[in-house]
């Protein structure tokens, strides 16, 4: 609607929004099926693949509704001098004349026409590769308000669909890293829209600032679902975690009870067993042995029990342990250094 009531709105406003909401609802229904079978890697690699081949289908759609870049059309770099757009402008010109050419169109003509009329005026070709074929009409930069205005409304889209993505217990640890991505693409963004800050050297030459914001919106839906599956992966329900703590307990001190019944019996029977005749004395011997036997062979069980029960208790208040702290906390200090260098990079 924002779009509709601002004609010279930025592209990327209107543009992809039918194909991510596609893709989310997707994602979402193969991502409910995995939060209910018990977080199993082997799932967990299966839903991976069905979210990243539907994104495939996604970015393919993606880049078939983009325009080609005036660049690839020409068959030179955003460094290119006129001299160097002029002299290919002849050479393609003659290939793709309908006149010099029967095998040509006339559409291919004119696009390579255009090619050249955007990129042979510098303030056109600016506009083109900060903002794409679309801001022709209207400079964006000379009503700054509208332009932060357009950007407000593309994050306001990323991050409402980022938290109902992530509305689940086990997603929500990925929230921290989302808003770290969604204030990086902020801040390349507007780095790229409302300063002269161009893309470096090492980057290919055919790729513009508007396709790289292009490709960084494309890409975040993708990043929002994985970025749930790792979290739902390696979540832990502290409460579920609790239960099982003292259930677990409660089994042990059960099954220990039982065992000590079970040798208090043997010992009292053991304390009222006669004093035995000498006819009688190697046959009750025998009898007693067989009860220190089973009395070992039951501490024997005892022992192992409360061990493996003290084994599975350690690992639960592990996990409870790790419930209560973030291990990505850690690296946000480091994250943080890696960005603000490539920023300042991207600045020089």
């Amino acid at each position: 609607i924002y779009s509709l009531s601002h004609p010279y709105s930025m592209i990327q406003v209107q543009e992809n929004l039918l194909s991510a909401l596609i893709f989310y609802a997707v994602a979402y229904v193969c991502l409910s099926f995995q939060s209910g079978t018990g977080q199993k890697r082997s799932f967990n690699a299966l839903v991976t693949m069905v979210v990243i081949g539907v994104f495939s289908v996604k970015l393919g759609y993606d880049i078939s509704t983009q325009p080609t870049s005036h660049y690839k059309i020409l068959e030179i770099g955003r460094h290119s001098s006129t001299l160097d757009i002029r002299r290919n402008y002849k050479r393609l010109s003659k290939i793709y004349h309908p006149d010099k050419n029967l095998h040509s169109t006339e559409d291919m003509f004119q696009r390579v026409k255009d090619s050249y009329d955007v990129l042979m005026d510098e303030e056109h070709r600016d506009m083109y590769n900060r903002f794409g074929s679309s801001s022709f009409e209207f400079d964006p930069r000379k009503d700054e308000l509208k332009l932060m205005t357009d950007v407000a409304v593309e994050y306001l889209f990323f991050g409402l669909t980022a938290y109902l993505m992530t509305l689940p217990l086990g997603a929500r640890s990925a929230r921290t890293w989302l808003t770290i991505l969604g204030i990086v693409m902020l801040a390349v963004e507007v780095m790229f829209k409302l300063t002269e800050t161009t893309l470096p050297d090492w980057m290919p030459e055919t790729l513009t600032e508007h396709e790289v914001i292009f490709y960084l919106h494309s890409f975040f839906p993708l990043v929002v679902a994985l970025l749930r599956i790792l979290s739902e992966s390696f979540y832990v329900d502290v409460d579920q975690t609790a239960l099982a703590v003292l259930k677990e307990v409660y089994l042990q001190q059960k099954a220990t009870g039982a065992l000590l019944q079970q040798l208090a019996v043997l010992v009292e029977s053991g304390a009222h067993t006669p004093a035995p005749a000498s006819h009688q004395s190697s046959s009750t011997e025998e009898q007693r042995q067989e009860q220190v036997v089973d009395i070992q062979s039951k501490l024997g069980v005892l022992r192992e029990q409360l061990e493996q029960a003290g084994d599975n208790t350690t690992q639960l208040i592990e996990d409870l342990r790790q419930c209560a702290t973030n291990p990505g906390s850690q690296y946000y200090f480091l994250v943080f250094i890696v960005l603000y260098g490539g920023i300042y990079y991207l600045q020089m």
